[in-house]
């Protein structure tokens, strides 16, 4: 199997993607925890993915393992702070998307903390790292002279 290796400036992807963002999950309360802005309107959530690694290619279980960075950014003016420079907080103590790769076959490792970053203006930061196998279906009836296309399938849930 011939392995292709891009790179996207670093392997680094941003969209600037517009989700229309609906009330917090049911039983959720206080002022951070429902979504940010006028529900009204679609929310803008910047997505960037850093692709650091393919760890490993297996046939036989149909799969590739990544090592791969998740980046999230939106804004949240209920959240704008006085400064100087950036507030860390939990992640679960304010309103977030949650991030799902659905092509994965096992739990995915995440190595960092869930902890969001806060400008003084409310923008707000998160990252996440995630390590493990995720489906996908290989053609080796060329093999070893064939060649690949891997994907990651992402989805936000706690949007509307």
């Amino acid at each position: 199997m011939r392995i292709r290796r891009y790179t996207l400036a670093g392997a680094l992807a941003f969209l600037s993607v517009v989700f229309v963002a609906g009330p917090a999950l049911a039983g959720e309360k206080g002022p951070v925890l429902s979504r940010p802005g006028n529900h009204q309107k679609p929310l803008k959530i910047d997505f960037g993915v850093y692709l650091m690694d393919i760890d490993e290619i297996n046939g036989q279980e149909q799969n590739f393992k990544i090592n791969a960075v998740v980046l999230l950014r939106w804004k949240d003016s209920r959240l704008a702070h006085p400064g100087p420079g950036k507030r860390i907080v939990a992640l679960d103590s304010i309103w977030h998307p949650e991030i799902l790769l659905t092509n994965r076959q096992a739990r995915l490792r995440m190595p960092l903390p869930r902890i969001a970053m806060i400008e003084p203006d409310g923008t707000v930061t998160f990252r996440q790292q995630y390590v493990g196998p995720l489906s996908q279906r290989l053609r080796l009836r060329d093999f070893p002279l064939d060649t690949q296309e891997f994907s990651i399938h992402f989805a936000l849930t706690g949007i509307d």
